[in-house]
């Protein structure tokens, strides 16, 4: 989720200490610290399986107004209604029309699921006049991409040609897919460093407990998590695993060569007063020395640029974890209180690491793809199992929530990972239950196990 209505700052950027900058300014106090969550969902219409447009007297731009009616006021973008807003909680309408849903952040990872819960049986009472169900999953399983209205949101004009002319399945990964998303805060440069390199060692393992996306076009398409595979292919230069940070010394220069990665990324847009210009391949860093059509780089910019990187694992003002096809409610408030247990103690970092620092880089790339197609039956390169090290990573979870309870939370929260607890345990991730049901009782069968509104 991005709505671009902050306002746009005028003071060029001097170099890469005022990118560097940036990100020791949204440091934060452990004390402070908290979680966000966000959640894509795929709507279709009940009688005819059609996707969710975004025009029409029952479309997302309705749907969107409808919010009103519960407190939120609607966003415009050249406008048309693009984003609802509430006390901090955004929702917004993706490029192929996805609702997605982004919470506040919160120290309890309990208060995510009380906010999430609310949010749902908004949805589910709002959107019953529309005849529209929304389904938890990672890729649209009926129709194609010609049966999509795209979201008439500016940045999209200009995103949409940009991803298509370097990815042949960029298209289908901004407009057909659904995902759960987390965000969490960092307290200096070196336990960013800490996370990232963790957080990018484990998204296999988290992609295969909630891989959920193996139907594309009404057919098995032979992957369990096929939103996964398709972001092998979207564009090599904003995508896929940070290798930078499995080197040595990272840690310790975390920052740095974060900054070094994104500034030689090309810029996808340049936006001034509400407008989006093309950037001409241009990258970061040359739009910060030589500027692009007469305009030098601004922390805006930066900003702005840092929204269009999309690796496996991203920094802005927080770290956004982002492995997760979308799945059900309970499977998403899972996902805050995984991150958290592992991420926000330094115990549980530690032996989360331990677990999995042996892979190599080019063997953590190879896992990743596994894990797309065979979800918790992947092997490392050691030849385990994704299941037995996904299991030890959810009890690491529970047990970091549970060290940190004074900090940020209160007991229960280790509660939330029942779900997944129970797909360690089992070897059986969302994929598999969802082809369970399609091979049973065909469209109807799986759209009831993904229906969640």
């Amino acid at each position: 989720m991005t709505v671009d209505n902050r306002a746009e700052s005028k003071q060029p950027l001097q170099g890469i200490t005022d990118c560097i900058q940036y990100f020791r300014e949204n440091e934060r106090q452990r004390a402070q610290w908290k979680t966000g969550i966000e959640y894509e969902l795929i709507g279709l219409f009940t009688d005819t399986l059609g996707a969710l447009q975004y025009s029409g007297p029952t479309g997302a731009s309705r749907l969107l107004q409808e919010f009103s009616q519960v407190g939120y006021d609607t966003l415009k973008d050249a406008g048309e209604p693009i984003a609802a807003v509430r006390d901090g909680s955004i929702i917004t309408v993706e490029p192929g029309c996805q609702v997605e849903f982004s919470g506040r952040p919160f120290k309890n990872t309990l208060e995510n699921a009380a906010e999430l819960e609310q949010y749902m049986a908004e949805l589910r009472k709002l959107s019953a006049p529309f005849g529209v169900r929304f389904l938890g999953v990672g890729y649209r399983p009926w129709g194609t991409l010609d049966n999509i209205e795209w979201s008439p949101k500016l940045r999209y004009r200009i995103m949409r040609p940009f991803l298509l002319s370097r990815g042949r399945w960029s298209e289908q990964t901004i407009a057909m897919t659904g995902s759960g998303q987390v965000s969490l805060d960092f307290d200096s440069e070196q336990t960013m460093g800490e996370m990232l390199r963790l957080s990018l060692a484990i998204q296999p393992f988290v992609a295969a407990l909630y891989a959920n996306s193996p139907l594309a076009e009404g057919r098995e398409t032979g992957w369990k998590s096929y939103r996964l595979h398709l972001w092998t292919d979207v564009d090599p230069a904003r995508c896929g695993l940070l290798r930078f940070a499995f080197e040595p010394g990272f840690i310790e220069d975390a920052y740095q060569r974060y900054c070094e990665w994104a500034l030689d990324v090309p810029v996808m847009f340049v936006r001034r007063a509400g407008t989006y210009h093309e950037a001409g391949g241009k990258t970061f860093r040359a739009f910060m020395t030589e500027g692009i059509n007469g305009e030098r780089a601004t922390r805006s910019d930066w900003e702005d640029h840092l929204t269009t990187l999309f690796p496996e694992v991203r920094v802005k003002r927080v770290i956004e974890v982002r492995a997760a096809d979308g799945s059900n409610t309970a499977m998403m408030n899972a996902l805050p209180a995984l991150w958290k247990g592992i991420l926000y103690d330094k115990e549980a970092r530690a032996r989360a690491w331990e677990l999995v620092s042996a892979i190599p880089v080019d063997g953590r790339v190879t896992l990743m793809e596994e894990v797309a197609r065979h979800a918790l039956q992947a092997r490392t390169p050691a030849g385990r199992s994704a299941r037995d090290i996904s299991k030890e990573l959810v009890h690491i979870a529970a047990d970091g929530l549970k060290n940190q309870i004074g900090f940020s939370g209160t007991p229960g929260e280790e509660a939330l990972l029942a779900p997944l607890m129970e797909i360690a345990e089992t070897g059986r991730c969302p994929a598999d239950m969802a082809l369970d049901a399609f091979r049973r009782g065909g469209e109807s069968a799986v759209n009831r196990y993904w229906e969640v509104a």
